[in-house]
């Protein structure tokens, strides 16, 4: 996840000119980003014909980029570790426990 996020990191340069520091603050502008990209989406069923949607791929990669991007932010500002979850098969973030 960390790879995502610095991934984000450089999408977000090139493609939209915000800087992502990691800070919980650049956390607005991950947010304009995803809304921007959610408004890129076609909203009627004739746009649908001259702008497709994203793949279910092209989805998933953005999620992961984006949500890497978060959990990072969040592991490096409340400590933490990236593990896999056995129940639910998925990656996630699980916070340090206080002392």
């Amino acid at each position: 996840m960390e790879a995502y996020a610095a991934d984000a990191v450089d999408y977000a340069r090139d493609t939209y000119g915000k800087v992502l520091d990691f800070s919980p603050e650049s956390l607005d502008e991950l947010e304009a980003i995803a809304a921007q990209l959610h408004k890129s989406f076609p909203k009627s069923f004739l746009s649908k014909f001259f702008k497709p949607r994203p793949s279910d791929a092209q989805l998933d990669s953005m999620s992961k980029l984006l949500g890497g991007y978060l959990g990072e932010v969040i592991r490096r500002k409340m400590g933490g570790s990236w593990n896999i979850n056995e129940e639910f098969h998925a990656l996630g973030l699980q916070l340090a426990e206080d002392d």
